[in-house]
This record gives structure tokens, sequence and C-alpha cells, in this order.
């Protein structure tokens, strides 16, 4: 890419930082760990992109966060939305008034040991205005379009990559970004093992 770091990726106490500049533009990512203090299995990162455009002219800017959804040893979860209680095994695209307030993915959607759940709006972020679930080779080999394939089940490795590898892409569709003035991408993604278990229990207990 036509660009040089700012800042490399420096990390203080639970935030990772840097600054990319390209064509003027700076680019900040920041990872933020956000742990759940009674409970050490569980807890977020999140993640924020924002762009200053510190040059005097109008530019048009997008953002697209590819997450890869590997929850323990299956790097092929399904994932359902919020709302809904069946799992996605096929390539999905969903926009606008459709976009979930929350996605979910599971290590077994029928005895999950490990969960994971990326939020989408509820803190006055800036909501995506598209959302894909892909296989991962496919998707990441692109840096912004994707056709999906509403046949490819990226949870099996009888399709043409020969493997189970699930992805998850939010985009946000560029807008004009004026001189001087700067722009928020972000979500969040929460991971959590929800087995509890205790020596004097009669009974299993999951949470999902």
């Amino acid at each position: 890419l036509d660009g040089i770091f700012k800042t490399t990726p420096y990390s203080q106490q639970l935030t990772n930082q840097s600054t990319w500049v390209i064509k003027g533009l700076e680019i900040t990512q920041t990872l933020q760990l956000i742990g759940d203090p009674t409970n050490p299995q569980v807890g977020n990162v999140k993640v924020t992109y924002t762009v200053k455009n510190p040059t005097n002219r109008h530019v048009s800017i997008g953002a697209r966060i590819l997450l890869d959804t590997m929850l323990g040893e299956n790097d092929a979860s399904p994932i359902t939305f919020s709302g809904q209680n069946t799992f996605i095994h096929k390539e999905t695209e969903v926009e606008g008034g459709n976009i979930p307030y929350y996605w979910r993915a599971a290590d077994d959607p029928i005895a999950p040991r490990v969960i994971s759940y990326g939020f989408l709006e509820g803190w006055g972020n800036k909501r995506p205005d598209k959302l894909i679930l892909a296989h991962w080779e496919g998707i990441s080999r692109t840096k912004w379009d994707y056709i999906v394939n509403s046949e490819m089940d990226f949870t099996s490795d009888r399709n043409i990559y020969g493997s189970a590898d699930s992805a998850v892409a939010l985009y946000w569709n560029p807008v004009s970004l004026s001189p001087g003035k700067e722009i928020v991408f972000e979500t969040y993604y929460g991971l959590g093992n929800l087995n509890l278990r205790q020596e004097k229990a009669k009974y299993g207990l999951q949470v999902f």
C-alpha cells in the first residue's frame, strides 16, 4: 500500500493502538480489551478505526471490518442473528433494516462450549450498512467487493476450497469526509466460555 506508519502498534494497559497514513489521511486502529471482573472467562474487544482528514480536499471514506471467527478448535463456527434460534451455515448477506442488533457464533450449535458475540449498535456508534457471512478463504482475498455464494457452506470442507472456515464482514458505505473532519467506525467482539461447573452441583447448566 502507498502509506506508512505514523505510529507503530503499541500497547498501554488493555489498549493497543497504531496510526497509518495514506494519501494524507490518518487512520488510527484502537483495540481495547473490556473484561468482566465477575467472570474472567468472558470479555470483549472494542475495535475502532478513526479516520482523520487533515488535507484540504474532500474524500470518500468507507470501511470494512473482517473478522475470522475461530472458536476453540472450530475454525468454521455456525452463526446466528439476534432474535433467531437457527444457525446459518451458508454465505449470507444482509443490509439496512435487516442488520441485526448482534450476531453470535458457537463452536457447537447443539452443546456449545465457547460462543462469541459481535455487537453492531447500541453505544452511539455508526451502525454498519451491510453484514456478510462468508468463507474466510474467499472473502479474505478481496479488499472490498465480495459476491456471496448462497450455496457455499462455510462450516463444511465439501466446497471449492476444501476447508471449513467462517468469517464475518461488516461494511460501512463510503461517505464524504470534509477537510479537518474525522469519522469513526467501530464494533464490539466478545468471546466467552459459558460452561459453569460446581463440585456439589446435581445438574449442568449452559447459558446460550
